[in-house]
């Protein structure tokens, strides 16, 4: 059954387009993303294929919109019946299969059709191996990194030919993964609270939405253009997250210090943590979406 109650969409009318109901997204990684993928699914675009290879185990369940009932199962399965409770009207194909596994032409057939890609996952090779897939077929995708303890972490939107890429971004992460294990280069970001995770994904979904409503007379439809290119997002949700810090450090250091002392009452007075920078992803010389040197 996919018939929807009467005014299901009501709260949505004019900030969603109708075009909205036609758009298909690809996700990859359905862990503690898969709350984010819930809140997406509740706006009812017509299709999500969701592709993680793992199953519930009771440490997901404090992180995750998973439930005690459904332990054991496959999570694109489990997601697929929760986004069936809270959506029926959208379209669900889950793919229980490890998405590195798959090979150009299997996943090129998964993501066809789709108007933009999800990558959600620690994996740094499935990140990789999303980023390729984005560029090849020219669909823009949006990367989420959450990392050690959910202190913080990235969100990166990638639209081919307009922006960097998450190649040209990570480019010290693609280094390292030609000399080290593969386990060093993936995130450390199995530990950490929800309230935590669900602040980077909400600006992930913020990023997806804005993809999706791109030249729409909505908010959204204008909300990339009003971004001036700053499609590279660093999330902080902890005072001691070192690389947020650092980062709002070097942007503070620029602001004068005399005569009120504006840089010292901002870092000191205002600014503490839940808080993000929007940087921009200029395209570097990369072999991904081969911008020029």
């Amino acid at each position: 059954m996919n018939v929807l109650p009467s005014g299901y969409y009501d709260r949505t009318e004019r900030l969603i387009s109708p075009a909205f109901r036609r758009k298909r997204v690809m996700v990859v990684g359905c862990g503690a993303a898969s709350d984010l993928v819930l809140k997406l699914a509740r706006l009812g675009p017509k299709h999500l294929t969701l592709i993680d290879p793992d199953i519930i185990t009771a440490s997901n369940l404090t992180r995750t919109a998973y439930t005690v009932d459904q332990l054991g199962r496959a999570k694109v399965e489990a997601l697929r019946d929760l986004i069936a409770s809270a959506n029926p009207a959208v379209e669900v194909s889950a793919v229980w299969h490890d998405a590195t596994a798959l090979d150009d032409s299997e996943i090129d057939a998964l993501a066809e059709d789709c108007d933009i890609l999800l990558a959600t996952t620690d994996s740094f090779f499935a990140q990789a191996m999303v980023n390729r897939l984005s560029q090849r077929l020219q669909v823009p995708a949006v990367f989420v990194g959450v990392h050690e303890g959910a202190m913080g972490g990235i969100v990166l939107a990638s639209i081919p030919g307009e922006t960097g890429c998450y190649r040209c971004a990570m480019a010290a992460r693609y280094d390292a993964a030609e000399t080290q294990p593969a386990e060093s280069v993936d995130l450390a970001g199995a530990h950490g609270l929800m309230v935590d995770i669900a602040f980077i994904d909400a600006i992930a979904l913020k990023l997806v939405l804005a993809i999706l409503e791109r030249g729409e007379a909505t908010l959204l439809g204008s909300f990339l253009q009003n971004s001036g290119g700053r499609t590279f997002v660093v999330c902080r949700t902890s005072p001691q997250y070192q690389w947020g810090n650092e980062l709002w450090q070097a942007i503070l250091g620029r602001l004068p210090t005399s005569p009120h002392g504006y840089q010292r009452e901002l870092e000191q007075e205002a600014l503490f943590c839940m808080d993000s920078l929007w940087l921009r992803l200029d395209r570097g010389p990369c072999p991904d979406c081969q911008a020029p040197a």
